[in-house]
């Protein structure tokens, strides 16, 4: 289906297709893909067998045209641009293609160099810059020192470290990787960046002052014997007791009371019949 123009409205109309000679030109023969997903103002537009979709819009408005990656079944292809800002005019239709191309991933480890040695260094941003040495992207290498970079098109590249980086640790970058990829075949494995600490250059070694040098210890002189005291004798006093006789115990003795005559106590006790009460 060919993009068609309307008479009032407008429309955006465009393939997605791998571009295999990087000329962001459809050439006749170049792979379309149908199952590819695109949005149109946020709107999914489905593309037909043969690769096209069709989108009306409203004139002179602006649109914006998006190509969803996720949708992609390669997922080493990506697109060059991955949308555009489209105005269109009544009875126009513009063209909005999609044209992807091949990537490879490049990837390597950073290491620390000591000595004759090297040990993996994680956590260290490594940064992939353009032929003039411009950022284009960053990462940070993992534990073990791995680090890649995915969807990497054709053209001249550079691998290194931040200056603020080198900075922070103390360290110099020994080799800073330069490369060119002219045809995408495969994975670019092995570009191993190496840190060195940075030597100390604030006193030359050759006027280095040496380490004084401590005279060796003596041992303690002995301690004196303490002086031999003669054994306490202890002394065993006994206790005498003095035995106390104690008075034999004497039963108290025996008392006896008067007896009291009956008849004396009878006439002691006054008859209370006999009292007289005066008024």
């Amino acid at each position: 289906m060919q993009p068609q123009q309307t008479s009032s409205g407008g429309a955006i109309a465009g393939r997605v297709f791998v571009d295999e000679n990087n000329n962001g030109i459809y050439d006749g023969g170049e792979k379309l893909l149908p199952e590819a997903k695109v949005r149109v103002d946020r709107a999914a537009v489905k593309l037909d067998e043969e690769g096209y979709f069709v989108a009306p819009v409203a004139p002179y408005g602006i649109s914006k045209v998006e190509i969803n990656e996720s949708s992609l079944s390669d997922p080493l292809l990506t697109p060059k641009e991955k949308g555009y800002r489209v105005q269109t005019r009544p009875g126009d239709t513009v063209v909005a293609d999609f044209p992807l191309v091949h990537t490879t991933i490049i990837d390597g480890a950073s290491y620390f160099l000591e000595g004759e040695s090297q040990r993996e260094i994680g956590n260290i941003v490594i940064e992939l810059q353009d032929k003039d040495s411009k950022p284009l992207r960053r990462v940070i290498s993992e534990i073990d020192g791995y680090f890649s970079f995915d969807k990497v098109q054709k053209g001249e590249y550079w691998i290194s470290v931040p200056e603020e980086v080198l900075e922070s640790l103390n360290a110099t970058l020994v080799n800073k990787i330069h490369i060119i990829i002219d045809v995408i075949d495969g994975f670019i494995s092995d570009n191993n960046i190496l840190l060195r600490q940075k030597e100390d250059l604030t006193v030359p070694p050759a006027f280095a002052a040496p380490l004084p040098t401590l005279p060796p210890s003596l041992p303690p002189p002995p301690l004196p014997n303490p002086p031999t005291l003669p054994s306490p004798v202890k002394e065993e006093k006994t206790a005498k007791s003095k035995a106390v006789d104690s008075p034999e115990d004497s039963d108290p003795p025996d008392g006896t009371g008067d007896d009291i005559d009956q008849e004396t106590l009878e006439s002691n006790l006054t008859d209370t019949n006999a009292l007289e009460i005066t008024p």
